[in-house]
């Protein structure tokens, strides 16, 4: 493991083993530091940790889900009694087995997974999802990451019901590549097609007056425009022209860019 990707991986690996308080990291004399774990439902957990070095002290907050082995984490912003999501960088290994499976920065998840039972590759860079489903590796490792979506619904209606900020970063649902270990079929089926239906209906885009919308109304008709174009100073003057025929029915401007990624 580089030392960056080790920088990345550590504090979600301390939300996920919380039985390992602190890692020193001797040659940079830093240390992470498990401080403390709070609840904010029964089953939605927020792990506060210190990064210390000779000069300052970061903290660092991730938040846990929970259910059956199974654990999902995001790391969250507090500010001025607002929670912002924060995004995950594209070089955290998205799947943990306790321990980070280095190869998995690229599998686009909106959030980190670990489970302990989860049966990764020889060279551990990923975790058998492919389709021979009469493999019962192959079965387990599934049934995991079925169970990470009904974890993921949670963490959204909570977001939601408490005005979380930035909740475009848990719509990122994009395929991951295919890799010998991974079926894109299944993924899109199984993972990506009930995350995305369920997307369509929730309150996540925040609109210019600072209230919350659906990307789609109740009969399926699109709710939101949102301006597209590859070239970011288009795309504001394409908002522009939205917000004038449309205010209710564009995105903030401050997010377009990220609604677009």
């Amino acid at each position: 493991v580089g030392v960056d990707d080790l920088h990345l991986s550590l504090p979600y690996t301390l939300a996920f083993l919380p039985n390992i308080r602190s890692v020193s990291i001797k040659h940079e004399n830093i240390v992470y530091e498990l401080s403390k774990i709070e609840n904010l439902t029964e089953n939605i957990k927020v792990a506060t940790i210190h990064k210390k070095t000779s000069s300052e002290t970061t903290e660092l907050k991730i938040v846990t889900l929970e259910k059956d082995n199974t654990t999902i984490a995001v790391e969250i912003e507090q500010n001025n009694d607002k929670t912002f999501l924060k995004g995950l960088s594209n070089k955290l290994p998205k799947i943990f087995c306790d321990f980070p499976l280095i190869g998995t920065s690229d599998f686009t998840l909106p959030f980190a997974i670990n489970n302990p039972n989860f049966n990764p590759t020889e060279p551990r860079d990923g975790v058998w999802l492919t389709d021979h489903n009469s493999e019962p590796k192959i079965l387990e490792n599934k049934e995991i990451f079925l169970n990470s979506v009904e974890l993921y619904f949670e963490l959204l209606g909570f977001a939601i019901k408490n005005n979380w900020e930035n909740l475009f970063l848990l719509a990122n649902t994009e395929t991951p590549t295919e890799k010998k270990w991974f079926s894109k079929s299944w993924f899109e089926e199984n993972i990506q097609k009930p995350i995305r239906t369920e997307l369509l209906q929730l309150p996540l885009v925040t609109l210019e007056n600072g209230k919350k919308t659906s990307i789609q109304n109740e009969e399926g008709k699109a709710n939101v425009y949102f301006p597209y174009h590859l070239k970011e100073e288009v795309r504001e003057r394409i908002w522009e022209l939205e917000y004038k025929l449309f205010p209710n029915k564009v995105p903030a401007k401050k997010d377009i860019h990220n609604w677009y990624e």
